[in-house]
């Protein structure tokens, strides 16, 4: 696997630790399943996701409080005798001399008399929410999906009992590093207890619709398909610093590294009498272990990208499930393939797949032409029809094809198209070939289920949308009842083209010019998807 860049590194939360093999440091994607050593190149697997365990993040400085207090007073002083407006050098050098002035007094006024390092809860929430909507856009009805990706903070302190002036946390280019006994060691065990963010929570609606301004909608179904909670510390520091004779008392920032605010008389009581915590009740042991990363049938070193949970083994085809115990053999089944000829390639595309069970309206369908067939005819769909099999299968995509507009597109053609085909399946592995390439599995079966009623949508065409209103909508999509049964993994092959120095667009369609042939498609597996904001900041 490809080291990763700092500039890569600065677009995501970043998790450093130390490798389980040979101690090296290695940083990782916070949602990241999975990483490799920078070193020993070992395979490391977390026993749960990342994301349930304890993080600090601080600036990495060693902060002086009494240079902070002189540099803010010496920025405040230049910037009341020069403003913003521009000075010839004559004036420029005025007011400099007079700031130089004030930073050689303050250097003889102030002194650090205490300061007291402590620890502030946060919660991170991540949350991926989907909506299906049937509505009016360019003149038109149409049925179309979206996704989108929230991010919220939550003070997890009595905020209302410790006033830390607070900014919140930075994101970009944010370090992450599990909690250890060097944070307790610098904080003597100073932690701000942690609390719940309930309060918070109940004001917060993610279901709105993020919509162009002239779409009517007619009806729509919305739903938090992932949600991550990621519990972060972050630095604070409370100093007492004497001017001549007077006490003055700063919060300090560590991670913003700047004077937070300052402490009214008698605040700084809180921050003084605070005691430390027994190393129990706030460490939380990560259970991250290295593991082989061979493919159990032929050998091969497999390279594990950070988000698949499954993979294909390139030279025999073997499906692998990654746990923290090791490597396992997974069975799937694939789809029959064409034969593509000079100019395409094959790429296989994992879905999983659930027996296709629907109450809607009172009657129980397991048969999607059935079902397509009560709620409004599909002409486009009729002619991707070959089969069809008295219980229908019902095909979900097993990787992260959402979250951007272009994206979301590729998620409800590829849905539509396959449940469509109902493509004729197979136990043999496919023989690996040059020209293709096996994508692995990013979401579990039950982070697939929960899009659904989402693939259900996606299986109308633009031409049946004419006949479907806001109560088929409701009756056979929102209110649908969705009987989930034992899944299994397929592996759908697609035909794609590919130019000379072309690049894929999400947004491509993927029917190709004839309806009764796989589509054509241009694929990248690290499509991007919005996962981070800059900053999270607080009222």
């Amino acid at each position: 696997m490809p080291k990763q860049t700092d500039a890569e590194a600065g677009a995501q939360l970043v998790v450093e630790g130390s490798c389980t093999e040979c101690g090296g440091p290695f940083r990782a994607g916070i949602w990241d399943h999975s990483f490799h050593c920078d070193y020993c190149e070992s395979l490391q697997l977390s026993k749960r996701d990342l994301d349930t365990e304890v993080f600090v993040v601080t600036s990495g400085n060693d902060l002086d409080p009494v240079e902070l207090v002189i540099k803010g007073e010496c920025r405040n002083l230049r910037s009341s005798l020069g403003g913003y407006s521009p000075m010839d050098l004559e004036a420029t050098g005025i007011i400099e001399a007079q700031v130089r002035t004030l930073e050689i007094e303050l250097r003889e006024a102030l002194s650090l008399a205490e300061s007291v390092d402590f620890f502030a809860p946060y919660e991170v929430r991540q949350r991926t929410v989907f909506q299906g909507i049937l509505g009016r856009r360019r003149g038109r009805k149409e049925s179309f999906l979206q996704a989108f990706v929230v991010e919220d903070l939550t003070r997890l302190y009595d905020h209302q009992r410790f006033n830390l002036r607070d900014r919140g946390l930075k994101i970009r280019g944010l370090r992450l590093r599990l909690l250890d006994r060097d944070h307790i060691e610098v904080s003597q065990g100073r932690f701000l207890e942690r609390g719940s963010p309930s309060d918070f929570e109940s004001r917060i609606d993610r279901s709105v619709l993020r919509l162009r301004p002239d779409t009517q909608i007619i009806s729509r179904i919305h739903h938090v398909s992932r949600e991550r909670r990621l519990t972060v510390y972050k630095h604070m520091t409370y100093a007492h610093v004497r001017r001549h004779s007077r006490s003055e008392h700063y919060l300090i920032d560590r991670q913003f590294e700047g004077i937070a605010g300052t402490l009214a008389p008698g605040e700084e009581t809180l921050f003084r009498e605070l005691s430390g915590r027994p190393i129990s009740e706030v460490l939380v042991p990560p259970d991250i272990r290295a593991v082989a990363s061979q493919c159990p049938n032929c050998g091969w070193e497999l390279a594990l990208p950070p988000r698949e949970h499954v993979v294909f083994c390139p030279t025999c085809a073997l499906g692998v499930a990654a746990t923290v115990e090791g490597l396992r053999p997974l069975a799937y089944r694939v789809g029959v393939a064409p034969t593509p000829d000079r100019s395409q390639q094959m790429i296989y595309l994992p879905f999983w797949a659930f027996p296709f069970r629907i109450r809607a309206a009172g009657e129980l369908y397991v048969n999607i032409w059935d079902w397509l067939g009560t709620v409004s005819p599909q002409p486009l769909a009729e002619q991707f029809r070959e089969t069809d099999p008295p219980e229908s299968t019902f095909f979900l995509p097993a990787r992260e094809i959402f979250g951007t507009p272009g994206l979301d597109d590729v998620f409800a053609q590829l849905t539509g198209w396959v449940n469509w085909r109902q493509p004729r399946l197979t136990s043999d592995r496919p023989l690996p070939e040059e020209r293709t390439s096996m994508l692995g599995v990013e979401l579990s079966s039950a982070e697939a289920w929960k899009l659904a009623p989402f693939a259900l949508l996606a299986l109308h065409d633009d031409q049946s949308t004419r006949r479907l209103n806001g109560r088929t909508f409701q009756r056979y999509i929102a209110q649908a009842e969705l009987l989930p049964g034992e899944p299994f993994l397929a592996a759908i092959p697609l035909l794609f083209s590919v130019l000379p120095g072309q690049q894929w667009e999400p947004g491509a369609r993927l029917l190709g010019s004839s309806v009764r042939g796989f589509p054509r498609l241009r694929i990248d597996s690290d499509a991007p998807v919005e996962r981070v904001t800059k900053s999270f900041n607080l009222d």
